[in-house]
């Protein structure tokens, strides 16, 4: 099978909800293709690529991991038949709304789910906030787009705006096939991420939390709550991956639902290389 990365995943699927045509951002799914490279390296896939990798990165890699390359990469030609990596793009209607941020905010507010830290939805023009305030963009990834406020803002595109929370930890949880791999995201001041910190089983992340005061049963009841309520409407959902937050007076909630790859999957992934290791940062 060959592949090309599409971490411009998010921008297309908003060109898709307003009916606009899209031109594919080469630079930004190139630019982090080895992120391909580091999930698939053991498996037989072919990569689609304009971005060379040298002889010692590749060396490098086959040495840290303690495998033999099995990806082969092909120079990128538009007329070569690929399918997407970083989001499918195969059930639009369903990536459309699961990857939504409107959409997550007014599904679980109407399904009454307390874990979800739902929002006012909102459309470009201006807003008044009386509290500080986070808005958050329909469609994007890694926070772009993000940004804080508080009294009249002009609002540029359609997206959530919640009460800002003071948030103390920012923690995550991937699900697939019944099983609930849990991490630990490390979040700059901006509100980007900067890495995370993935656990080779639950007890591993249960030590963690707690050594840093936060209840594991908390932080679980938040993911299974949400994922039980995603369940029953979605019975057919095998994986997602659900996004939350720790604050400063100890509540937890889910703010987030990504039906795509991410960077805690790859980080996962990674971890299967090194099996002396409880943990991967």
């Amino acid at each position: 099978m060959i592949y090309h990365t599409n971490f411009d995943y998010e921008h297309q699927l908003n060109a898709i909800a307003q009916n606009k045509n899209y031109q594919k951002n080469r630079k930004m799914n190139d630019e982090f293709s080895y992120l391909f490279l580091w999930s698939e390296c053991n498996q037989r896939k072919k990569l689609l690529s304009s971005l060379s990798f040298s002889n010692s990165y590749l060396e490098n890699l086959q040495e840290s991991l303690k495998i033999d390359l099995q990806v082969e990469i092909l120079d990128y030609c538009p007329s070569i038949e690929s399918v997407n990596w970083w989001g499918k793009l195969e059930n639009i209607p369903l990536e459309l709304s699961l990857n939504s941020k409107i959409w997550q905010s007014e599904f679980f507010k109407a399904k009454n789910c307390p874990s979800f830290l739902f929002g006012d939805v909102v459309d470009s023009g201006s807003y008044e906030a009386n509290v500080r305030s986070l808005f958050r963009p329909d469609y994007s990834f890694a926070g772009m787009g993000s940004f804080t406020f508080s009294g009249q803002k002009k609002i540029k595109t359609k997206g959530v705006i919640t009460k800002w929370l003071d948030k103390a930890d920012d923690i995550s949880c991937y699900i697939n096939n019944g099983k609930f791999n849990y991490y630990y995201n490390h979040i700059s001041a901006q509100n980007s991420f900067l890495g995370c910190t993935v656990f080779r089983d639950q007890d591993d992340f249960r030590a963690f939390i707690i050594d840093k005061g936060i209840s594991f049963e908390m932080v679980s009841y938040g993911f299974q709550q949400t994922w039980s309520c995603l369940k029953k409407y979605f019975p057919d959902l095998q994986s997602i991956q659900l996004d939350g937050l720790h604050t400063d007076d100890n509540q937890f909630f889910i703010n987030e639902l990504n039906y795509r790859k991410s960077m805690g999957q790859i980080a996962l992934k990674l971890l299967y290389f090194f099996p002396d290791r409880p943990s991967l940062t």
